[in-house]
């Protein structure tokens, strides 16, 4: 349970933090499809541009949001699991080796 409120507040603390504290202009001008280019003698001039969203500026949907969160689960028990068997494995060869050394 505690896995999972982690997971939950890392991920709900990360999701609209920017990676810089303050957002950057995109470099056209704003409200038009414009852009500032420099031609071949240094002048800046106006080039119309085609503006279609990427994949990175698409929102997750909640159906996928939900999925990252269960599948970040199933990774967080696996590899607890894990994680556990190696500790069970690690500590019964110790004791056998201590036990071992003791007769």
């Amino acid at each position: 349970m505690i896995i999972a409120l982690a997971l939950v507040a890392l991920l709900l603390s990360g999701r609209r933090k920017p990676a810089r504290p303050w957002q950057r202009a995109p470099r056209g001008v704003q409200g038009s499809h414009l852009a500032i280019a420099v031609d071949r003698r240094g002048r800046r001039v106006l080039v119309p541009v085609d503006r279609r969203p990427n994949r990175l500026e698409m929102r997750l949907g909640a159906p996928r949001l939900v999925s990252t969160v269960a599948g970040l689960g199933v990774i967080g028990l696996l590899v607890g699991a894990i994680a556990t068997i190696a500790l069970a494995v690690g500590v019964s060869w110790a004791v056998t080796t201590v036990t071992d050394l003791l007769q």
